[in-house]
């Protein structure tokens, strides 16, 4: 993809990367980056964005970014849950 974008986030944090094997709750986020970086191929990541009840499945390679929330005054928990113990990197913006 390419293009230009403005988020609604004023501030976006530092990346963080890992392996985990759980679930990582993330709070007051406007902005979400997060990307599969596993290399098993077997292991994938589910992202969880506030309630709305869906949930987005990432494989290895696959990442997804976004705003989310309604407008720039929500602040919306972000769930991610590992399948398995991938690697993973994140991104989160307030």
């Amino acid at each position: 993809l390419t293009g230009n974008c403005e988020s609604k986030s004023t501030s976006i944090g530092t990346p963080v990367t890992g392996t985990f094997s759980s679930t990582i709750n993330l709070t007051s986020v406007q902005f979400i980056h997060v990307r599969n970086t596993d290399i098993s191929g077997s292991d994938y990541l589910l992202l969880n964005i506030g309630s709305m009840g869906a949930v987005i499945r990432l494989n290895y390679g696959e990442s997804f970014s976004g705003d989310v929330g309604a407008t720039t005054s929500d602040n919306t928990t972000v769930t991610i849950t590992a399948s398995g113990t991938p690697d993973f990197e994140y991104i989160q913006g307030s």
